[in-house]
């Protein structure tokens, strides 16, 4: 039986500066808690990968695709945080509960 092949972009490596690895290894996220708002990069497609920020309820406040650049997309979801949000810090000690993806 083969497995199935990973989808996306996203790789262990790209978990760091605050942002965490989520997944089944098929099927990876990115997750990053800046308090009362969340990041999320997601695969599109088998090569691409887009940004959103969330509040912690799920409101969606921006998303944005990012094509195949992980790093860009993690840097642009930061800044877009940082500009729009006000200067906010990763929040992930201070928050026991996991995100959900749906």
């Amino acid at each position: 039986m083969n497995a199935e092949p990973h989808l996306g972009p996203i790789q262990p490596e790209h978990a760091r500066d605050g942002w965490k690895l989520r997944g089944d290894g098929q099927h990876w996220h990115l997750i990053k808690d800046y308090g009362k708002h969340l990041g999320v990069i997601s695969a599109t497609t088998p090569a691409t990968c887009a940004w959103q920020i969330t509040t912690r309820t799920g409101e969606f406040l921006r998303e944005a695709s990012a094509g195949a650049d992980v790093d860009g997309a993690r840097a642009a979801a930061d800044e877009w945080v940082a500009g729009h949000l006000g200067s906010v810090t990763d929040q992930s000690a201070r928050h026991d509960e996991p995100h959900k993806l749906a």
